[in-house]
Order: structure tokens, then sequence, then C-alpha cells
């Protein structure tokens, strides 16, 4: 029998997103399948995509607000200079400051989540605090 965690704290998903069209709504279809059952924040910050990356995001704010998912919320922002992307570092750190969750996940735009992902890197982190999580998939 799997133990799932519940809990209240809300974990933050970092991504950095630049022309990721053809993988943005896999991407973000895996979060929203997550057994966790806390709250999620999907924090996305784009470097100037020149794609629809931009819209699909716009879109799936959209349904988040009109509770697609109840605990899911996406805080999304994008640089303003889109003919000076400023790089995947840059991009990660701006996703990390607007996000609010004292749990960060981080994923790649092209990846998606395993759907126990959440759950079971958190069990691994409440028992070895100060501790950097990874996986291997």
């Amino acid at each position: 029998m799997c133990n799932l965690i519940v809990t209240s704290d809300l974990v933050s998903v970092i991504i950095c997103v630049r022309n990721s069209e053809q993988w943005i709504e896999e991407c973000l279809e895996s979060i929203t399948k997550q057994t966790y059952s806390g709250p999620i924040e999907i924090s996305v910050f784009d470097d100037g995509s020149s794609d629809k990356s931009i819209s699909l995001l716009n879109d799936w704010y959209d349904r988040m607000r009109k509770g697609e998912r109840t605990n899911t919320t996406l805080v999304l922002s994008s640089n303003p200079d889109k003919d000076c992307p400023r790089g995947v570092g840059f991009a990660k750190n701006r996703a990390i400051e607007q996000s609010s969750g004292e749990y960060l996940c981080f994923l790649d735009s092209d990846d998606t989540m395993h759907l126990r992902r959440i759950d079971s890197q958190l069990k691994v982190c409440r028992a070895n605090a100060n501790s950097i999580i990874g996986a291997k998939v």
C-alpha cells in the first residue's frame, strides 16, 4: 500500500521556457496529473519565445483561474526584451523569485513528470532536512 503525503505545503514547480510550444502542453499536463493532493504553484518564466509558447501558457493560465485543477495555480512572467534572451540560468532565477512555495521542484519545459514525482520527492525531502533531492529516470 502506498502512503501518500497529505499536506498543505505549497510546492512550486519551476519552469523556464523559450520556444517550447511543441512540448509545453504535455509538460503542464503532467503537473496537473500529480498524485500530490496539496497545493501546487507552477512558476514559469518565458525568456523571449518567438513561437506560440506565450499564447499556450496564457490559455493554461485562464484554465487554472477557472479552477480546472483546484489546488494548482500558474504564475507567469516573461522577459520584456524578446530580442535579447538572457539564458536558462537567468530564467530559472526569475521563476524562483516569483514563486512562493516552501519546496521547489525543477522541470524543463520539454520534460514531463512521473505521476508520483512530487509525492515521492517530498517524502524523501522531509526525511532528509536541508537536502537537495533529485531523480534518475
